[in-house]
């Protein structure tokens, strides 16, 4: 568990310098009004609202907003119910703006999503996707555009090596086996 969070930590610490002067985007889980910085949320047990900010996170600059991107998900049964922001916002989980109405430097809540889920989801995601053809997402202060890196959240994964992988991340399990007979079992071993 702790090795999780360390992982899961330094992805978030390091993505700033990744993503070179500008930001990244990061989707984190908000529990008990507290933001959570893992890539991996284990949903609580039974039905009831899931809350989940979009924030901005960099090192090297100051933004006035962020252009049109949704919020997709796949494989999980949450369904969308609002969108709100302490800055000015227009659209929805279909496509969104936000401008901050000033300069601000990361970490900003850019935007607070909240679904309801009548129970524990298979294992999924949640997923931004820039809008514009270009992919450049962020708004700077001189109003110029700056390509934004964001990453996924799984929902109910499991913290594991990718296979073919070197360093642990955060991943869905692929698809479940499929159900067999006895005698497709037996046929294996046959010579």
């Amino acid at each position: 568990m702790f090795i999780r969070y360390l992982a899961c930590a330094a992805l978030l610490l390091l993505a700033p310098v990744a993503a070179g002067a500008y930001g990244s985007l990061h989707l984190l889980p908000v529990v008990d009004g507290s933001y959570q910085d893992e890539c991996n949320f284990v949903e609580p047990a039974g039905s009831g609202g899931r809350e989940v900010a979009v924030v901005l996170v960099g090192a090297f600059d100051t933004f006035a907003g962020v252009d049109l991107f949704r919020v997709d998900t796949t494989g999980i049964n949450w369904v969308p119910l609002s969108v709100t922001s302490s800055h000015t916002l227009i659209g929805g989980f279909s496509g969104m703006q936000v401008a901050f109405g000033s300069c601000l430097s990361p970490p900003i809540v850019v935007a607070t999503l909240t679904y309801f889920s009548p129970g524990a989801s298979p294992c999924g995601t949640l997923s931004i996707t820039p809008m514009t053809g270009d992919g450049q997402l962020l708004v700077k202060c001189d109003l110029s555009y700056a390509p934004g890196q964001h990453a996924p959240l799984t929902i109910n994964g499991v913290y594991d090596m990718p296979p073919g992988g070197f360093d642990p991340s955060c991943w869905c399990p692929t698809v479940g086996t499929e159900t067999s007979t006895w005698g497709r079992v037996k046929a294996l071993y046959r010579d």
